[in-house]
């Protein structure tokens, strides 16, 4: 069974009970250890002064840039065959919502999501259906648009695209806290590397992060979130380090 959510009204519940502001781009961050290890970040709005910092800001997350460099890739992070340590394979997603002109045909049932494999993509096609004649249609592939308009072709999906979204996915294993700096969701590779799918992992790590902090024991996170799901992450970057070796035949069986 496939349970469907949207993703805008999703994030915007989650957002409740907090102040955003939004057009503000962090530039920088600066450790100040004079004020007792307080964090200037430097933002194109002016500087911002925070005792704990929490970066959720996605795949090139300035937060990871920062905790990266001071050094502390060695600990804790394992490529498991996929990436090195502290290093992160970057896969590019693409989705289109089509409103279809024909809803004859099993493909485009209201009831069915389907998913599938093929070849030349590392992850996998899906159509989904969200009812009124809408689907969703995406691939994950290093050349996304072209992949995706290939399955729309093969798919015979004749429709108007109404909307368009593209993604970059990470997938790794590195060091999620240094002091009182952290990273969660993307920012910290909390991605399944089977199917590239983050939320789960995401909340759990959230869930884990907010205890630490209630704690006074924020170096804990890392170890904390790793113990929880860490090894199925070691283990989906190794089998999918297999796959796309099997998809580009670079193995060979022998009798």
């Amino acid at each position: 069974m496939a349970l469907v959510i949207d993703r805008e009204k999703f994030d915007k519940e989650l957002s409740q009970g907090l102040e955003v502001e939004c057009g503000i781009r962090l530039l920088e961050i600066e450790e100040e250890q004079d004020k007792g290890s307080r964090y200037r970040l430097k933002t194109n709005q002016g500087d911002i002064w925070a005792d704990i910092v929490m970066g959720a800001d996605g795949p090139r997350s300035r937060v990871k840039k920062f905790i990266d460099s001071k050094g502390n890739n060695s600990n804790g992070c394992d490529g498991s065959d996929g990436p090195g340590p502290g290093e992160t394979n970057f896969y590019k997603g693409v989705q289109y919502r089509i409103k279809l002109e024909d809803l004859e045909g099993e493909v485009f049932s209201r009831e069915m999501t389907r998913v599938y494999m093929r070849e030349g993509i590392p992850f996998f096609v899906w159509i989904i259906p969200e009812g009124d004649g809408i689907i969703r249609l995406g691939v994950i592939a290093e050349n996304r648009r072209r992949e995706l308009e290939r399955v729309i072709e093969e798919e015979g999906i004749k429709g108007e695209i109404i909307d368009r979204l593209a993604g970059i996915i990470p997938l790794g294993l590195c060091q999620s806290v240094y002091k009182k700096v952290v990273v969660v969701g993307d920012a910290a590779r909390q991605v399944k590397p089977l199917t590239g799918g983050g939320i789960y992992y995401g909340m759990k790590a959230a869930e884990i992060l907010v205890e630490c902090i209630q704690e006074g024991m924020l170096a804990e996170y890392d170890k904390r979130w790793k113990s929880k799901f860490g090894r199925e992450i070691k283990f989906g970057l190794w089998a999918r380090k297999v796959y796309e070796r099997l998809n580009k035949g670079e193995y060979e069986l022998e009798n």
